[in-house]
């Protein structure tokens, strides 16, 4: 049988890639994200539309954006988060098609 992988893989791209996928193996991540696709919210506005406490919402939030699938900035006193790219729910909306 031949080889499934090619040659020329990048290990780190594809290491990068398992650690996005176990990431979103989270539902709350998954609620989140989708969230965050319909816009800006903060910490507090995720948690009361989700239905999530401030730690949990704010616990996921620091997961996120270290793998880099969110980014935040500072308006007054508040920290809006917003998704890095907007194809992060291609993929997940792809995913939930398999279903």
């Amino acid at each position: 049988m031949a080889d499934i992988v090619p040659d020329d893989v990048d290990e780190a791209r594809l290491d990068a890639a398992v650690q996005v996928f176990k990431l979103l193996a989270n539902p709350t991540r998954l609620r989140i994200l989708q969230l965050l696709g319909t816009g800006k919210f903060n910490v507090n506005t995720i948690g009361a539309r989700l239905g999530l406490e401030q730690p949990v919402v704010s616990h996921q939030l620091i997961a996120l954006k270290l793998h880099g699938l969110v980014t935040s900035e500072v308006a007054g006193k508040a920290r809006y988060y917003s998704l890095v790219d907007p194809d992060v729910l291609t993929i997940i909306r792809a995913a939930g098609g398999l279903l």
